[in-house]
């Protein structure tokens, strides 16, 4: 029998460069635990300006039990933009 998992994902693409941005959050063995992430991070430096694009996606697969229901990202991130071009 498969064991569905719950992936949390920051995505998205900036219009100025067009660079895609992707922060794996956590992956979790239950709704609720990731849920409970999104609460965590979502007011957050970063993801607070990108909230709307923190989602759940369902996995079967999950590579290091280790890492189950762990949030990472909890302080948020910062992009730092370069002043040269």
């Amino acid at each position: 029998m498969l064991k569905i998992y719950y992936k949390v994902k920051c995505f998205y693409i900036t219009k100025e460069a067009e660079h895609i941005h992707t922060f794996d959050i956590g992956i979790f063995d239950s709704v609720k635990n990731a849920n409970q992430a999104i609460e965590k991070v979502k007011d957050k430096p970063g993801f607070c300006e990108h909230s709307d694009k923190i989602k759940i996606y369902k996995t079967i697969k999950l590579t290091n039990p280790q890492l189950l229901n762990k949030v990472f990202w909890e302080d948020g991130f910062v992009t730092i933009k370069s002043r040269y071009k």
